[in-house]
């Protein structure tokens, strides 16, 4: 099954009777759902928060929990509405999931458990291509004090080739990466993103622009940018 770049984790849910698989899409971050059988179909896309990873249905089939790794959310997905209709902020980058029917008989089930801290909202960012051109990508920065990562998946691009990612009037690349044979890759990095990309003349309501170009020269044509 050629489900798409980044396909992490499965679950299944049960819908008028009939057990649907649940895959999530980390490249396109949406949940695929299929069908089984001796022909799989796909049967519903649901979209979701940035990065879907980690996935598991309740003990009745009627939701599916998704971890979003670069959204430090779960989504809750009903199975019947195929839909996202609640999500549940749960702390840095959950990765699995797994659900424990009947764990909390009774009571609140709150004993020895702490309130999630606040902190920074994760910088969340679209990479689109030109117009008439395919391509894709999200760019991710999370805050961890002095520092920040920054996460970079990107899909629909060249094979096997070198892409470097840059702030728009940057000559050094924030992360560099190379796609797979299907044309997507994932690459990581760690430094003063945000102090770097920080406009020197910043404008109300407009993130640093970030843009992906072949090789490493940032003032090559953009095959992607976030806005």
């Amino acid at each position: 099954i050629d489900s798409g770049p980044v396909s992490n984790h499965l679950g299944f849910g049960t819908v008028d009777g009939e057990t649907l698989v649940y895959v999530t899409i980390g490249g396109e971050n949406v949940v695929k759902v299929y069908r089984p059988g001796e022909t799989t179909q796909l049967v519903a896309t649901i979209p979701v928060g940035a990065l879907p990873h980690g996935i598991w249905g309740s003990e009745d089939g009627s939701r599916i929990f998704v971890g979003l790794e670069n959204g430090d959310k779960v989504d809750v997905i009903d199975t019947a509405k195929q839909k996202v209709v609640a999500e549940i902020p749960i702390g840095q980058a959950p990765q699995a999931l797994v659900f424990v029917p009947g764990a909390v008989p009774d009571g609140a089930g709150t004993q020895n458990l702490m309130p999630l801290k606040t902190g920074p909202e994760n910088l969340t960012l679209s990479l689109k291509a030109p117009e008439g051109a395919t391509g894709s990508g999200m760019v991710v920065s999370r805050n961890l004090g002095l520092v920040d990562t920054i996460d970079v998946s990107i899909a629909k691009l060249k094979p096997m080739t070198e892409y470097g990612v840059f702030f728009e009037g940057q000559d050094e690349p924030v992360v560099v990466l190379k796609t797979n044979d299907k044309g997507a890759g994932m690459a990581s990095s760690i430094g003063p993103v945000r102090t770097i990309g920080a406009p020197r003349e910043p404008t109300a309501g407009k993130e640093p622009r970030l843009v992906v170009v072949e090789g490493l020269k940032g003032t090559a044509s953009p095959v992607l940018a976030s806005r």
